[in-house]
């Protein structure tokens, strides 16, 4: 993307917003992401107790 130096005070605006946008989007995924990595863990230690040393073999 090219940016010219004669941008609009309500084109910068605009970007401000969807900069903020992206921004809580960013965050919020990172968020989730956090938590699902947390979750996985969980489940894989249930299976590996659940199952015990067969889980290597299937992993």
């Amino acid at each position: 993307m090219i940016f010219e130096d004669n941008i609009t005070l309500q084109n910068t605006a605009v970007m401000d917003v969807d900069t903020m946008k992206l921004r809580n989007e960013n965050n919020f995924l990172r968020n989730q992401n956090v938590e699902l990595k947390g979750k996985l863990k969980e489940l894989t230690v249930s299976l590996e107790q659940a199952i015990g040393p067969r889980y290597n073999s299937i992993v």
